[in-house]
């Protein structure tokens, strides 16, 4: 670019700076859910979104790979939400923790937490026999709706059912506010 070739001849340099949140698109679960008291699938969510082997699993079922070549043109690596190589607070393990495509071993996962049972539409369930179906609150202005898309369909092959909610930044907030949010798609790059 322009920028690059005249550095010399007009006395700057450019650098190369990151986002801090190290990502153009993250999900984030909320470990907070509230529990509402006339609603007891909340007490089940809020037990699933608090359990690490079923964060284990919705990364498993991810391939991250396959959304950075769709929606990034390639451009990006697999990573966690963490700080970049860059940083001083850098780690490769959890930069790497869970990333790999491994849907046998999702389904693994999500049976061994109980979760065997599907509804006729192939869906898993909650123990008590419930449709499991948890809404991915997307941020309108994040843009990112095909690899939300894409997500949503790896979560369904492994008998995960998301539904996709498109709100606004103000009434994201509302819900972060009152623990309402269940798993939260953000935009902050190139890492997902």
């Amino acid at each position: 670019t322009d920028l690059m070739t005249q550095q010399e001849r007009n006395g700057y340099e450019v650098y190369h700076w990151y986002p801090a949140g190290r990502s153009l698109f993250a999900i984030a679960l909320n470990l907070n859910r509230r529990i509402e008291p006339d609603k007891p699938e909340t007490a089940l969510k809020h037990q699933l979104l608090n359990n690490k082997r079923f964060h284990h699993a919705l990364s498993l079922a991810i391939d991250r790979q396959a959304v950075i070549d769709a929606e990034q043109n390639g451009f990006g690596v697999p990573s966690q939400i963490s700080p970049g190589e860059a940083s001083v607070y850098h780690h490769e393990g959890l930069s790497k923790a869970f990333i790999e495509y491994d849907p046998t071993r999702a389904n693994a996962l999500l049976d061994d937490l109980g979760l065997m049972q599907r509804d006729h539409d192939g869906y898993r369930t909650f123990t008590d026999g419930t449709r499991m179906s948890f809404y991915l609150n997307v941020n309108q202005e994040l843009g990112k709706m095909g690899a939300v898309q894409m997500v949503v369909e790896y979560w369904d092959q492994v008998g995960i059912n998301p539904r996709t909610e498109m709100e606004s930044g103000p009434s994201l907030d509302s819900d972060f506010a009152y623990m309402l949010q269940k798993l939260s798609c953000f935009g902050f790059t190139t890492v997902i």
